[in-house]
C-alpha cells in the first residue's frame, strides 16, 4: 500500500458519518451510562491502542465475535462526534497521545480493518495537536503527580454508552401501574401475595417497598390515618416474605465484602444481598457470589445480624428482618 492510499483510507474513516469507540467495562458507571475508551494492549510489541468502528453493526460484530462483555446486553461503545470541541474525535485522539496510547485500530476482524499510529493519523487528517483538559479528583491528582515526577496526570473524559438503558429503570407509566394495584386493596392476603410475586419483578418489589417505607407510611403517620398506616405496614411486611421467597429463583446472588480482607461488609447490623452485579463499579466494596438463601441464613447467624438488605446494587432496596428468613 502506498502512502497516498493509506492517507485516503485514514481520511475516509475520519470523514465517516458514524464513528464508534470501544469502551471499558471495568470502569463503566452504570448509574450515568458512561465509561472511558477501552485501551487494548498488543501482544506482539506491548503497545497500547484504541479500537474504533465505522458503523454500529461493525461494533456489534466484533463484540459478539470476540465475546467482549455485554453488561445487561449492552454493546459497550460510544458514538463519537467528528468535532473540534472537547467531546469530539480530535480531543479524544489528543488525549490518547498524552496518556501514552500509541495506535488505533479500525473495524477489527472486518474485511476493511486497518490500523495505524495515532500521531500519523492526526497528521494525515491535519488534526491539530493540543493540550486537552485533565479531569481528575484531587486525590488522584496528588497520587498521579507523585507517580509522574510532578507532571499533571491525564484522564479520558467519560463518554456516553450508545443506546444505554438501565435494566432496572422503571418508567413513570409502569410505576403508576404497579402502585395502583398496591393501593386498590380488596384482595385476600394470598391473592395479594400472588399478585406481588407473579405480576412484578424482584426489582419492582423493591421499588414498591421503598415507596411504602419512605413515602406512604410516613404520610399516613403524619396525617394520623391509622387505617392507612396499618394497611401499608401489612403490605410492607408481606413484601418481605415475597422478596425472601423470590430469592430462591435467582441464579446468581452477591454480597458486599471489604476489598482487602474479603470480610463481610455489615451496615447497621445488616448484610447486603444483591441480585445483580450491573452496578458493581459504583461501590468501593467488592462483590462476592453467594450460593443462595441457606448461605445468607448462615452468614446472618455467624455474624449475629438482625436483617439483610436486598437490592439491585444502586437505587432500589428492601430490608428483610431475621424472623422472615426462618420461612
Amino acid at each position: 500500500m502506498t502512502n497516498q492510499e493509506a492517507i485516503k483510507i485514514a481520511s475516509d474513516f475520519y470523514m465517516s458519518e458514524e464513528i464508534y469507540c470501544l469502551l471499558s467495562v471495568d470502569v463503566a458507571n452504570m448509574t450515568t451510562g458512561t465509561s472511558v475508551p477501552y485501551i487494548a494492549r498488543r501482544k506482539e510489541d506491548g503497545k497500547h491502542l484504541l479500537m474504533f468502528f465505522s458503523s454500529f453493526e461493525n461494533a456489534k460484530f466484533y463484540i459478539d465475535f470476540a465475546e467482549y462483555p455485554k453488561p445487561a446486553g449492552l454493546y459497550m461503545v460510544s458514538k463519537i462526534q467528528r468535532s473540534k470541541e472537547n467531546d469530539g474525535l480530535d480531543a479524544l485522539l489528543n488525549c490518547a497521545l498524552q496518556t501514552g496510547v500509541d495506535d488505533l485500530l479500525v473495524n477489527p476482524m472486518a474485511a476493511d480493518s486497518f490500523g495505524c499510529n495515532i500521531a500519523w493519523f492526526m497528521s494525515a487528517n491535519m488534526i491539530e495537536k493540543k493540550q486537552v483538559a485533565a479531569y481528575t479528583t484531587e486525590e488522584e491528582l496528588e497520587a498521579g503527580k507523585k507517580q509522574n515526577n510532578g507532571q499533571l496526570p491525564m484522564h479520558f473524559d467519560m463518554l456516553p454508552i450508545y443506546q444505554f438503558a438501565s435494566p432496572y429503570a422503571i418508567s413513570d407509566e409502569r410505576a403508576n401501574a404497579i402502585l395502583s394495584k398496591v393501593f386498590q386493596g380488596g384482595a385476600s392476603v394470598e391473592e395479594f401475595r400472588s399478585m406481588l410475586h407473579m405480576s412484578q419483578s424482584l426489582n419492582e418489589n423493591c421499588f414498591v417497598a421503598e415507596v411504602i417505607a419512605n413515602r406512604m407510611i410516613p404520610l399516613a403517620r403524619k396525617n394520623r390515618r391509622e387505617a392507612d398506616m396499618k394497611y401499608f405496614m401489612n403490605v410492607a411486611s408481606l413484601l418481605q416474605y415475597v422478596v425472601w421467597d423470590r430469592l430462591k429463583e435467582e441464579k446468581t446472588l452477591y454480597t458486599l465484602v471489604e476489598p482487602d480482607t474479603e470480610e463481610l461488609f455489615v451496615n447497621r447490623d445488616a448484610m447486603y444481598v444483591l441480585f445483580s452485579d450491573f452496578y458493581k463499579n459504583n461501590t468501593d466494596k467488592k462483590l462476592k457470589k453467594i450460593s443462595g438463601r441457606q448461605e445468607i441464613v448462615n452468614l446472618v447467624a455467624k455474624n449475629q445480624l438482625d436483617k439483610i438488605i436486598v437490592s439491585n446494587g444502586f437505587d432500589k432496596m428492601i430490608i428483610i428482618q431475621k424472623p422472615v428468613m426462618a420461612n
